[in-house]
């Protein structure tokens, strides 16, 4: 008979073994070719008409104009924003040519190609405090900083925003199924850009893909981790034993928003909820051509609205 302790050991071998290989399939993802967004309502803005969207490109960024993340260009641009890219160095001077600045999934040059401790903050100091004064004069965000090893790079970043970061995966170990967040157990707040400018545009719930955990005691929650997930640290990206650190993620975050100043800040801790991909190897629907995921898109315009100002808190 094998002892207990081995027995659990296997059956967390095995279990570990099975989500390397998921999660392995879902890192090789395109974007879904059959998925076509279209706005649930009329535009906001006349087309190329609405606020300067800078999309950064100049940190080794993931989510960008180009690549898995067009859906998420495309919906903005449906709706009338004007998308640009930002391809140099954050100055004041630079941001001030755009209403609303897009972070996603930066990377320090050391972790390109590696996905494993250390992760370095992909941004300056300077280019840090450059953000932060130009949010508090106004200016809106959006970061976007994914699972392992993208919190490690935006975590000084989110620090001096005043959120705290976890350099993590988070996600069901029992079933590793997208994580949903609902109004009906709270885990998505009620909160104006759930509600958005009409009935038409209010939501019930958001689907994520994994992501990252984080907090803040100065931000509104909107994504609440629910019970179920966990957090692991591991150093190296896919890679999962016994000896992994992990938490429990209850209560934690991967959506808030706050006010800076006289700027708008919204983070979140998952990107594929704003895209509509497909993995290259098990043909899985990840993002908003998900059944789950069904209500992002309406929650993609809804909080770009609110870092427009045209939902108030």
């Amino acid at each position: 008979m094998i002892p207990f302790r081995q027995t659990r050991l296997v059956i967390f071998l095995f279990t570990m073994l099975y989500l390397v290989v998921l999660l392995k399939c879902s890192s090789g993802q395109r974007v879904d070719p059959s998925y076509h967004p279209r706005l649930p309502n009329p535009a906001t803005f006349q087309k190329n008409n609405g606020p300067i969207v800078l999309i950064d490109e100049s940190h080794n960024n993931i989510v960008a104009t180009k690549g898995r993340y067009t859906p998420f260009i495309e919906v903005l641009r449906l709706d009338g924003y004007i998308i640009k890219p930002l391809r140099s160095p954050f100055t004041v001077e630079i941001l001030e040519n755009g209403d609303i600045l897009v972070i996603g999934n930066a990377l320090h040059d050391r972790n390109v190609q590696d996905w494993s401790l250390p992760t370095p903050s992909a941004f300056t100091d300077k280019e840090i405090t450059e953000v932060c004064q130009w949010i508090k004069k106004g200016g809106s965000l959006l970061l976007l900083a994914d699972h392992m090893p993208l919190p490690g790079a935006a975590k000084n970043l989110a620090q001096a925003l005043g959120f705290e970061f976890t350099n993590s995966f988070v996600f069901n170990p029992e079933t590793w199924d997208p994580t949903i967040f609902r109004i009906s157990d709270s885990t998505l707040v009620d909160h104006p850009i759930v509600r958005g400018r009409s009935e038409k545009e209010s939501i019930d719930s958001i689907a994520s893909f994994f992501g990252q955990a984080f907090r803040s005691n100065e931000a509104q929650p909107l994504l609440v981790i629910g019970p179920s997930n966990v957090a692991y640290l591991p150093t190296k990206a896919w890679e999962f034993n016994e000896e992994t650190p992990s938490f429990s993620a209850e209560g934690w975050l991967q959506g808030a928003v706050r006010k800076f100043g006289k700027g708008r800040i919204a983070v979140f801790g998952e990107a594929t909820m704003f895209s509509a991909q497909i993995s290259q190897s098990s043909k899985e629907k990840l993002g908003m051509n998900t059944p789950e995921g069904k209500e992002n898109l309406q929650f993609l315009l809804n909080i770009f609205h609110w870092l427009s100002g045209l939902i108030e808190h």
